[in-house]
């Protein structure tokens, strides 16, 4: 029982600790309206908060409280973008989030390409048709 009790303890501490981090971050808002994919992760559309840690800004936390939707993926710093937007590279009908620029927050990282990302492109290159474009989404 008091395995349990200390077990409990050390939960409750590490979130209050983990809040903490999280709470002196850079935020932003964006409304997405299709399914996309980040880093290998499956995210259907709607409105997320992303979140970067001040003491490590290329550790992201996307997440849309409506769908509980919450992942932690990394991203690599990027050459400053234009404006506050997300950035993604379509495959068809397959999005996958490739940058984010923000002014705002002194974001801007940006997101290496998955394998799910390579085969929908060399999908697109066999069906000879264009094989990508890019859609951008403004912050909030």
């Amino acid at each position: 029982m008091k395995r349990i009790v200390k077990a409990i303890a050390l939960f409750v501490a590490a979130t209050f600790i983990t809040a903490g981090v999280w709470a002196q971050d850079h935020k932003m808002k964006a409304t997405v309206p299709f399914n996309f994919t980040v880093n290998g992760n499956s995210l259907p559309s709607g409105t997320y908060t992303i979140r970067s840690d001040s003491s490590n800004p290329n550790l992201l936390l996307i997440s849309n409280r409506e769908k509980s939707v919450h992942i932690l993926t990394m991203a690599k710093n990027n050459d400053p973008g234009k404006g506050n937007a997300l950035i993604f590279h379509k495959y068809g009908d397959q999005y996958f989030l490739s940058q984010i620029c923000s002014d705002l927050s002194a974001m801007n990282l940006s997101f290496s390409v998955s394998k799910a990302e390579k085969r929908a492109r060399e999908q697109m290159q066999v069906s000879q048709r264009p094989v990508s474009s890019d859609v951008t989404i403004a912050l909030k």
